[in-house]
Order: structure tokens, then C-alpha cells, then sequence
């Protein structure tokens, strides 16, 4: 005897085999969708960092006031310091996030200044904060 057609169980079957790979697929793309988001955060927060840094650099030597400035607390004590933070619109552009810029005197000659510039942002999982950190030295007289 000889059949054509196919049973319920092999169609029941073909169609578990079918969901299965959907599922699986759709893992692969929302895994990749967070990573997306998580290098487009990074980016986001190394932009901002560098556009902090630069304007606090561009400076001039007495328009930089000693101090740590944080977006989340105060921008009291230097107000271009302020202003150049400010633009960067960090609060919108990361999730909770914030720049904190701090200014310390270096010692010796010549006498300059170290700039640190660290952006923080709350990525989309986790209880970890994520961080940028830049560095630079302007020196009296540049």
C-alpha cells in the first residue's frame, strides 16, 4: 500500500522545527540589536568627551578655574567651564548620563593644569554604570 500526502505528525513536526529556528533567530537579532545600542552609547559618550576636553583646552590659562564640576550636582565655580559642558547635551543624548570634569594644578615647571574629563551613562541593562575617561594638560602660556 502506498500513501500520498503527509500525516498531522510530520506536519505537526515540520512546524516545531520551523518555530524553533524562528525563535532562535530572533534571539540572534535582538542580541545584535543590543550590542548596536551599547557601541551607538559608546560613540555617543567618546564624542562628548572629546568636545568637553577640547573646548576646556581652547581655555585660556586664567579662564580655567581649579575644581571638580559634575552635570548631576553643580556647575557652580566656573562659568565657562559650565557653558562648555553644557553643550555637549550630554543629558539627552545618554541615559542618565552625566560629565564630570575635574581641573587640578600639576606640579613643577613648566605650570600647567590637568584637565580630566569622564562621561558616565547608565547602558539599557544592567546596574553597572558605564564610563569615558579623557586626560589633557594645558600648560601656562599655551
Amino acid at each position: 500500500m502506498t500513501r500520498k500526502g503527509i500525516t498531522i505528525i510530520e506536519s505537526l513536526a515540520a512546524c516545531f522545527l520551523v518555530s524553533m529556528a524562528t525563535m532562535f533567530a530572533l534571539q540572534f537579532f535582538q542580541a545584535a540589536e543590543v550590542q548596536r545600542r551599547s557601541v551607538n552609547q559608546r560613540l555617543t559618550a567618546e564624542a562628548i568627551a572629546a568636545n568637553v576636553t577640547d573646548r576646556l583646552s581652547s581655555l585660556g590659562w586664567d579662564d580655567l578655574p581649579l575644581g571638580k564640576f559634575d552635570t548631576r550636582k553643580n556647575l557652580d565655580g566656573g562659568k565657562k567651564v559650565a557653558t562648555a559642558i553644557e553643550s555637549s547635551e550630554s543629558g539627552k543624548m545618554l541615559a542618565e548620563g552625566g560629565v564630570v570634569v575635574d581641573v587640578t594644578a600639576t606640579a613643577g615647571p613648566p605650570e600647567g593644569k590637568r584637565i580630566s574629563v569622564r562621561v558616565e551613562w547608565q547602558p539599557g541593562l544592567g546596574p553597572s554604570k558605564n564610563e569615558v575617561h579623557l586626560v589633557a594638560w594645558k600648560y601656562r602660556g599655551t
